[in-house]
């Protein structure tokens, strides 16, 4: 009977982490393809369909325009259909269905649709972090040291108290918790700091070290540590609309330089590769965030969402980063590029994330397994 009980509360956990997810990843996932849709209809392009999820329809309805909007059974990513995607589908069209077609539109819109996936799921992000600055205010502190620990990467360094941190890698810093946030996300990687001493300015090198913490869930992750405390209490600061929006966007700014040096450091090999995510972690911490609330799911919406919409800009066949590389090339050519070469290069981008999702599902499990 325990056993019974023991296995029924597992599923239920494993059912409700499902649902999370699902919930979490739709919401990401309709602003994405919303994007395109909305600029599709700007640029007066049919959508045939509009669809979260792959495969089989589970649920579905036409609107007005003629547009099937559905759920479909495998809710791992969405799609939106336009008339005459391609110039064989365009071939089979009336005259009066070409004027409304994606192939026949110039490319100049082609690429503002394509583009407007990732820029939807960008604006969700700043308008997540807004809400979040303007409910909850910013915490400050300003970025003078105020003890550097023994034997730390700080101290290594040369750094003093009363040290005034003036950037990060060229990062200028206003508050001391941006270079927290820089240093926690750069563990074993070598930074410049330029600090002022006594009216004067200097620059220093250190490597962060890298130590165990834990994330906003409770679970182990890596980050950079150099041994060094404020010397000014951190202060709450209530923001208007209009600071809430550009902390925002400082905020997404920050968050895409890092994503992308992120990616650098994993092809240069500076990162370990292990540290990639996949879909059981995505639906680990919605369950997580769930259970956190209203504003920690926020949180997690936001951080997703613009990964996503960053990810998708990588110019890799069948992503829209992709398309926007082709279009590129075809302008810079001024002709569109041999069907063939086309028909190859998303071959190569299908394997290419097939195995990326692959590896990041295998890295999950791995995780599951030792922890």
């Amino acid at each position: 009977m325990i056993f019974l009980s023991d296995l029924a509360s597992r599923s239920s956990g494993v059912l409700f982490y499902f649902f999370s997810f699902l919930l979490i990843i739709s919401i990401i996932i309709f602003v994405h393809e919303y994007g395109h849709y909305i600029a599709a209809k700007i640029c007066k392009v049919k959508v045939e369909l509009f669809s979260i999820g792959f495969g089989p329809e589970v649920i579905g309805f036409n609107d007005k325009s003629g547009t099937r909007w559905k759920f479909s059974a495998i809710p791992a990513g969405g799609y939106v259909k336009m008339l005459g995607d391609t110039k064989d589908s365009e071939k089979t069209l009336t005259d009066e269905e070409k004027l409304h077609s994606f192939y026949n539109k110039p490319l100049y819109k082609k690429a503002i649709i394509v583009f407007a996936g990732p820029l939807a799921n960008i604006i969700l992000t700043v308008l997540i972090f807004t809400i979040l600055f303007y409910t909850h205010g910013n915490y400050q502190t300003s970025p003078i040291i105020g003890q550097v620990l023994g034997d730390s990467a700080a101290e290594r360094s040369g750094l003093l108290p009363e040290d005034v941190i003036l950037s990060v890698n060229g990062q200028k810093i206003k508050y001391f918790e941006d270079v927290k946030r820089i240093v926690m996300l750069s563990p074993g990687i070598k930074l410049e700091i330029k600090y002022k001493r006594d009216g004067h300015e200097y620059k220093t090198n250190i490597t962060p070290e890298v130590i165990d913490n834990k994330d906003m869930f409770g679970n182990k992750i890596k980050v950079g540590f150099i041994g060094v405390l404020p010397y000014d209490p951190q202060s709450f600061v209530r923001l208007s609309i209009f600071d809430a929006t550009i902390k925002s966007l400082t905020e997404t700014y920050s968050l895409t330089k890092f994503t992308l040096s992120a990616i650098g450091q994993i092809i240069k090999g500076h990162r370990d590769i292990k540290e990639l995510g996949g879909p059981i972690k995505i639906a680990q911490h919605s369950g997580q965030s769930m259970k956190g609330g209203f504003f920690v799911v926020l949180s997690f919406i936001a951080m997703i969402s613009i990964n996503l919409g960053i990810m998708n800009l990588l110019p890799i066949p069948m992503l829209d980063g992709g398309y926007l590389f082709q279009y590129i090339v075809e302008a810079t050519l001024r002709r569109s590029l041999n069907p063939k070469i086309q028909t190859y290069a998303a071959a190569i981008g299908t394997v290419f994330l097939l195995s990326l999702m692959a590896f990041a599902t295998f890295n999950d499990i791995r995780h599951i397994l030792i922890k």
